[in-house]
């Protein structure tokens, strides 16, 4: 049991980290570039980071952590309230893979609310996350 912690734990750190750099990977896809082959290069990294490693690592955090929540048959108020700082990682989630496939359509255009608005509530998930996770009673 203690190897399946460990891996949610590295998986959740990952998820978080890469949530946390992709709003700054599409924001740089905004400006025009005076080469082609680096603004292609560019916009192919946030797609391979987005589906190599971010795509990846969500999946193994929530399979991990769905496998350590039936194993440990932890019913309690703060697994609810981290349940739902999950979700909300999730839907940021699916707003960089939104904002990832709107760059590679139109590299030109600016979407600089809803870039600014994942990159200022996923670290307020994370945040949330590993507030209930330490300040849970044993």
């Amino acid at each position: 049991m203690i190897w399946l912690k460990v891996l949610h734990i590295m998986a959740i750190a990952s998820w978080g980290g890469l949530l946390l750099y992709l709003p700054a990977v599409v924001a740089s896809n905004v400006h025009p570039r005076t080469h082609l082959a680096h603004e292609l290069k560019n916009e192919a990294f946030g797609r391979y980071l987005f589906t190599l490693a971010a795509t990846p690592a969500a999946l193994v955090a929530i399979i991990s952590g769905t496998l350590l929540f039936l194993l440990d048959r932890n019913i309690a108020a703060w697994m609810f309230a981290k349940l739902f700082a999950v979700c909300g990682l999730v839907f940021c989630h699916a707003a960089c893979g939104w904002l990832v496939l709107r760059s590679e359509q139109e590299p030109a255009r600016a979407r600089p609310a809803v870039t600014f608005a994942v990159a200022a509530t996923a670290p307020l998930f994370i945040l949330l996350i590993l507030w209930l996770v330490l300040a849970r009673p044993i």
